[in-house]
């Protein structure tokens, strides 16, 4: 009867460890789930920051093709501009050059 009795209570105590154990790994199994969530909701926040960061790229790319465009048009605005004004200086010489022929012509 003793040594039914020593046997039932090393397996009381098995049982008790083994039962503590399990409560262990149910509470850092709880942990880790706690832990799988923050990480899950860090990716989310992380994509969505990607996604603005993402979109203002696109904004600025996209201002940044309007002010490129922007300055080529300028830039062949000025060229015609340019050319504009050399041809008015050609027609300003030559009229000043037909005035000083036709002031020789009447002085002589």
């Amino acid at each position: 009867f003793l040594l039914l009795q020593s046997s039932l209570s090393a397996l009381q105590t098995e049982v008790d460890a083994e039962h503590t154990k399990v409560i262990r790994l149910e509470k850092s199994s709880e942990e880790m789930s706690a832990s799988y969530t923050l990480v899950q909701q860090e990716k989310r926040n992380i994509q969505h920051e990607i996604g603005l960061v993402t979109s203002e790229r696109d904004e600025q790319s996209t201002a940044f093709i309007g002010l490129q465009n922007e300055v080529e048009t300028l830039k062949v605005d000025n060229d015609c501009l340019a050319t504009e004004r050399d041809d008015r200086v050609l027609i300003i010489e030559d009229m000043r050059s037909k005035l000083n022929d036709f002031q020789i012509w009447t002085n002589t």
